[in-house]
């Protein structure tokens, strides 16, 4: 089995809820991969400025059964629709502990 993982801010760059897509995600994951664990938490990162950005983000996980490979697929597929339909810039996933920032 392969560990996905995808985390999502809980709000765009405007303080709107994200909500809808999170919930997307979820749906994609139980058809998927069968099921998901999500947890809500704090990301940061510090901006080009060295401000320190902190907002809450919920992290989508679940344990998938197919080859690793045609697990990146999905989740990058996953990822990029999430990018296609906020305003964030990247998105973080990893497979295994393996991270990625698909942007």
């Amino acid at each position: 089995m392969n560990k996905v993982e995808i985390i999502i801010p809980q709000n765009n760059n405007q303080g709107e809820s994200l909500s809808p897509v999170i919930d997307g995600v979820k749906a994609n994951f139980c058809n998927v991969f069968g099921g998901y664990t999500a947890i809500d938490a704090e990301g940061g990162w510090i901006s080009n400025d060295g401000e320190l950005f902190k907002e809450p983000v919920t992290v989508i996980f679940s344990a998938a059964t197919q080859d690793k490979n045609a697990d990146a697929e999905i989740l990058v597929a996953i990822a990029q629709d999430v990018l296609a339909i906020t305003d964030q810039l990247a998105v973080f996933i990893s497979i295994d502990g393996q991270a990625q920032i698909i942007e």
